[in-house]
């Protein structure tokens, strides 16, 4: 399958270098020409998420839960566009004088061939509305399913901060543009609110920098909190007219799945990720607090959908105890679905995966990308979740996990006409006072 690369600025005719300090008079030098060296700097073909290389990286997050830790992963590409490898270093430094003795950072290469041959299989079987078919192909059924919008658009956002594809970046505004036409007008009362819609929305207005997505977040998320919506008159009616409190949205998803935990607790966790996302933090910590009752009271090792139950409460929550659980639950880079099964489970893997991520457990969480690596089918470049059937929001699932799946080593080598994603991981352990942190790396010619 052929990779796509983006080519940032103009067509670049030749190779140029810069050099400092010593001209290139001996023939002898010709061979370290495909490597670029403390002696020389690129001054054209290398690009840093579509600009120049020399540009730092600066990162910056608000204050957080003072006693919660904290993973924060952000997604850079590297793209040669000239005709010769490269090699870069990249510098870390932390601009908070209590930095140090916090935060730790990492950096991991992606599997670039198999996000692209992902992304590029969520475009082809994407509809023109911006959705996706619930299964595919699906014989008879042109509608989009309703409830994997955000969730499978999520996975096009991945792709795009690794690789800086505009393709996948537009498919995602097309699957909010329709969010956004659902949930308009009567829709919040109509249709049903979806988390996983709301914190995809906040994503795609932060990375696209087009207010309408982050403003329809706020809608639907104030709208369910505070006003009369979709929970208010199906499921049991538990919330009411005036919104959903904590109490209410947990009876709510209860109601709806039938009372099995791990599913609840899936369903449940990206609801706090939403309100944490839109200022509402009181609200996620009552259900986060009503997660770890559930957890502790109603989750069994033998239950359906145990493992993202476990996933849902280490997301939201961090809970020691199900990271333990998580952890120990790992096979050969895999999870089942529960205790008792023997079928290793990609869609259970991928949030795994992601939760752990956010815990900095990132020998069990690179086992785990790397194992889903060898479950794509190169044929199409999706992956399924058992017997061959291509569940759409699976491939995306898997896509956002993909950040991390390889230990980079400096210098980083960017090959002529390729590009290379890196992540930067940077983990806050629990604090007891709140700060602001500025983080910033610097992409440097090779020592």
């Amino acid at each position: 399958m052929k990779k796509k690369v983006n080519v940032f600025g103009k067509a670049v005719p030749m190779f140029a270098f810069v050099i400092l300090g010593l001209a290139l008079v001996s023939a002898a030098l010709i061979p370290y020409w495909g490597t670029i060296t403390g002696l020389v700097t690129v001054s054209q073909g290398l690009f840093l998420d579509g600009e120049t290389y020399e540009s730092t990286i600066t990162e910056t997050w608000e204050p957080f839960t003072s006693l919660e830790s904290k993973t924060f992963l952000d997604a850079h590409y590297l793209n040669n566009t000239a005709d010769v490898d490269t090699e870069v270093t990249l510098d870390y430094t932390c601009m908070t004088t209590n930095c140090d003795p916090h935060v730790t950072t990492e950096y991991y290469t992606s599997s670039m061939e198999n996000i692209i041959a992902g992304a590029d299989r969520l475009v082809e079987t994407q509809n023109t509305n911006g959705g996706w078919l619930w299964e595919n192909p699906t014989t008879g059924e042109d509608a989009s399913s309703e409830n994997t919008f955000g969730v499978t658009a999520q996975g096009l956002l991945s792709a795009y901060e690794l690789t800086g594809d505009l393709d996948y970046l537009n498919a995602a505004k097309l699957s909010g543009d329709w969010l956004i036409a659902h949930f308009g007008g009567t829709g919040i009362v109509d249709n049903r609110i979806n988390a996983f819609d709301i914190v995809f929305l906040y994503d795609l207005g932060r990375i696209s920098e087009v207010e309408k997505y982050t403003n329809m977040a706020n809608t639907l998320l104030v709208g369910t909190l505070t006003q009369d919506n979709y929970w208010a008159h199906n499921y049991g009616m538990f919330c009411n007219t005036s919104g959903c409190t904590a109490q209410d949205m947990f009876n709510a998803i209860d109601n709806r799945r039938g009372g099995q935990s791990g599913i609840i607790l899936w369903d449940l966790a990206p609801w706090v990720k939403a309100a944490n996302l839109g200022g509402e933090t009181g609200w996620a910590n009552d259900l986060k607090i009503l997660m770890e009752v559930e957890y502790d009271t109603n989750l069994t090792s033998s239950e359906d959908n145990y493992i993202i139950g476990l996933s849902g409460i280490i997301s939201a929550t961090g809970n020691s105890d199900a990271i333990d659980e998580l952890v120990a639950a790992q096979h050969d880079g895999f999870w089942i679905e529960h205790e008792g099964t023997t079928t290793n489970n990609v869609q259970a893997t991928a949030y795994a995966v992601m939760a752990l991520m956010n815990v900095n457990k990132m020998e069990s969480v690179v086992n785990g990308a790397e194992w889903l690596v060898t479950q794509q089918d190169t044929s199409d470049g999706s992956w399924k979740n058992g017997a061959g059937v291509e569940n759409t929001e699976v491939t995306s699932e898997v896509l956002q996990t993909m950040l991390l799946t390889e230990e980079l080593t400096n210098p980083v080598t960017v090959n002529s006409g390729t590009t290379v994603g890196f992540v930067i991981s940077n983990y806050f352990p629990k604090m007891l006072v709140p700060d602001t942190y500025t983080i910033t790396t610097t992409v440097n010619p090779a020592a």
